[in-house]
């Protein structure tokens, strides 16, 4: 099962998800029969996280508020992109929709199956997230 609304930054990364594919789904149906799929494809619940409602855009902490990092969040939007992408997870989470990450670590082949799989279960903004930069896949 796939751990809901879980603190993404307690093992490692404080500023993102390296080395996860991130997407956003308007359906809960929809991601569902993904998770449905993700699983039967391989990816265990500990390498999926799925952020719903106002409890997970106050885990994602898009600003650094909650965690008391905003200087560093500031100065990583100055240097990156990131920003825009975080705040329509904010927007999707505040209109009921959710966030998915799955930890795929740089495996090439982990990579396809699961923007693939997302693709076909209507996933949008699919990005994979390096260790300095994200790529935006669907």
């Amino acid at each position: 099962m796939a751990e809901i609304n879980p603190n993404p930054y307690k093992d490692g990364d404080p500023l993102g998800p390296t080395g996860r594919i991130t997407a956003i789904f308007h359906s809960l149906s929809d991601l569902k029969a993904a998770l449905t799929d993700a699983k039967n494809a391989g990816f265990t619940g500990d390498q999926t996280a799925v952020f719903v409602g106002a409890e997970g855009a106050i885990q994602l902490d898009a600003s650094g508020v909650i965690r008391n990092i905003e200087a560093l969040k500031m100065f990583q939007n100055a240097l990156c992109d990131e920003e825009e992408l975080f705040n329509e997870f904010n927007e999707a989470l505040t209109r009921g929709e959710a966030v998915v990450s799955i930890f795929v670590d740089n495996d090439e082949l982990k990579k396809t199956t699961i923007v693939d799989l997302l693709k076909s279960h209507n996933a949008r903004k699919i990005n994979y997230w390096g260790k300095w930069q994200f790529v935006g896949l669907g």
